[in-house]
């Protein structure tokens, strides 16, 4: 379990009605607020080593609170408004999950750096910041065509 900034009194619902599949409102607060620091790991876990947990009451402990009540609210929230296609509803936890994501976007692109995390050795970065298989065959033919041929002729 990743770590979690804020609290199931954090979560902003109201009185939306969470869907039953999702258990009792505190339980399904609490799992959310899990889920969402998963989220928030899978991010930052991205340039700095984890588990990152900053001393409470830092900007940085803040922040990701924030980050991580957004996305527990607007995940909780979305839940709710499927069942009951509500379109003020969606519009509501699309705008918590949005800037959340801002501001999770601004951290792995260092425009927010987090005070106290360790940054990930260059060589680790690079491979969590690939979005696609690394291929680091070198053929003697360094066309596209050459690169095809090399591969069917592999098998």
């Amino acid at each position: 379990m990743s770590t979690v900034y804020c609290t199931t009194d954090d979560v902003a619902v109201g009185d939306i009605t969470l869907p039953r599949h999702l258990g009792a409102p505190a339980v399904a607060k609490q799992k959310a607020i899990e889920n969402a620091a998963d989220e928030i790991a899978a991010a930052i876990g991205r340039v700095y080593k984890l588990p990152y947990n900053p001393s409470p009451d830092t900007s940085e402990h803040l922040l990701l609170k924030k980050v991580n009540w957004y996305i527990a609210t607007g995940r909780l929230v979305a839940a709710a408004a499927a069942n009951a296609s509500d379109d003020q509803m969606n519009a509501f936890a699309m705008y918590h999950l949005r800037e959340a994501q801002k501001v999770l976007d601004a951290i792995v692109s260092g425009e927010i750096k987090l005070r106290g995390a360790d940054d990930l050795e260059k060589t680790d970065k690079e491979l969590k910041l690939t979005t696609s298989p690394i291929v680091g065959n070198v053929y003697e033919e360094d066309t596209a065509i050459g690169r095809v041929t090399q591969f069917y002729g592999s098998w």
